[in-house]
């Protein structure tokens, strides 16, 4: 027996919005379109607050009456292809309202319904943020739009981070930093010194506004320590956004919706500093009627730092976040590990510093990424599930 959140969308802030006009014949979306059925017809998810819509969205093909995620696929955004025929993403562009008007790119599955079935995964990667759009959507799989150490970074780019401050001779690269403060301990963590040299961390960056749809920010570069290669930091966490515009959005107890950062690459060998973990991505749910199962998973957790190399002893690859509490032993306490990436278990820790003189300081923990729910009538699902915890979005006028 089980108790489900429910959150109604309703009153005054943000509602989801459709409009279903009839329209000419659809233009050729080009390659990666659904196979279309029934008349065309314009369809707009939308986001709105009273004096207007903050994102926007609008197709005029015909939607498909249903997509079954039935095997798992992976969908690049950058060209709307799926490993799977069928499952490819459409090329949208989102008009954002946030004191100028202006736009985002997207690429989207879009339908009448989306389910995604027990025991499957739906991944996705590319330049462009991902989203579902539908009438009513049901999850029971999994949706991975997170970055992984030595692999697909998650969905959109991370254009307009702030700039960290880079990790000099050896020392550990920060942690990304999304939209928590560090003072909030939602930020990325510091790298590790040095050994024997102070203050040759690299410093995480501050916050950086939400109003697009786009993912977190990179952790930073290991620093090169006696002439090793540089590192690519740790990447930040992918973006998404889940909307039903008229009908359900449904987590079951076996959905998980993962869109966390990557950790950290390791110092390979001379010294090399570890680099900092990515901060976690994006997550937006929206519909009239949201059930999340207590059981369901969603989670924008930080990438664990990546271990500085000890003369030409590598590190360790920073950890990788696996479900929202994401409870490792704990930080390694060796000289020049990386620091755990931030869930709602624990905060992002800073790296070690390295030892004696001269070894590789760690790499700082990723920060959070943001769960947003779209209402400002009903408080947001609380769960130790959801990580961070979700909230509601506010109006930006």
């Amino acid at each position: 027996m089980y108790r489900a959140w429910v959150v109604l969308l309703a009153g005054c802030g943000f509602q989801a919005s459709a409009a279903s006009d009839i329209a000419g014949p659809a233009p050729d979306a080009g390659p990666g379109t659904p196979a279309q059925d029934g008349p065309a017809v314009t369809t707009c998810w939308k986001i709105q607050d009273p004096d207007g819509a903050r994102w926007s969205t609008c197709t005029s093909a015909a939607l498909p009456a249903s997509i079954d995620v039935a095997r798992s696929v992976s969908i690049d955004t950058a060209t709307g292809q799926a490993s799977v025929a069928g499952f490819e993403c459409v090329a949208l562009t989102v008009d954002v309202r946030g004191g100028d008007f202006t736009t985002s790119p997207l690429c989207a599955v879009i339908a009448q319904s989306i389910k995604i079935e027990p025991n499957v995964t739906l991944s996705a990667h590319g330049s462009k943020p991902f989203a579902l759009l539908a009438h009513s959507i049901e999850i029971e799989g999994v949706i991975d739009v997170a970055s992984h150490v030595n692999g697909d970074r998650g969905p959109g780019t991370t254009q307009g981070c702030n700039e960290l401050t880079p990790a000099t001779q050896g020392g550990g690269g920060a942690g990304g930093t999304f939209d928590s403060p560090v003072d909030d301990k939602g930020g990325g963590a510091p790298g590790g010194d040095e050994g024997g040299a102070g203050k040759t961390g690299g410093k995480p960056a501050g916050t950086i506004s939400t109003i697009f749809l786009r993912p977190g920010c990179d952790g930073g570069a290991g620093g090169v320590g006696d002439g090793a290669p540089p590192l690519a930091g740790g990447a930040a966490g992918g973006a998404i956004w889940i909307a039903a515009d008229t009908g359900s959005l449904i987590l079951g107890a076996s959905a998980v919706i993962n869109a966390s950062g990557a950790g950290g690459l390791a110092g390979a060998r001379a010294n090399q500093g570890g680099s900092g973990g990515g901060s976690g991505g994006l997550i937006v749910l929206q519909a009239p009627s949201l059930t999340v199962d207590p059981m369901a998973k969603v989670f924008a957790n930080g990438g664990g730092g990546g271990g500085g190399a000890q003369g030409d002893d590598p590190g360790d690859p920073g950890h990788e976040p696996i479900d929202p509490p994401d409870n490792p032993a704990g930080p390694n306490d060796t000289d020049g590990s990386g620091g755990i990436g931030y869930s709602i278990a624990h905060n992002s820790k800073p790296g070690k510093v390295g030892g004696g003189d001269g070894g590789g300081g760690g790499g700082g923990g990723g920060g959070a990424g943001v769960i947003r729910v779209v209402t400002r009538s009903a408080t947001p699902p609380k769960s130790p599930n959801i990580s961070p915890p979700a909230g509601s979005w506010a109006a930006t006028p």
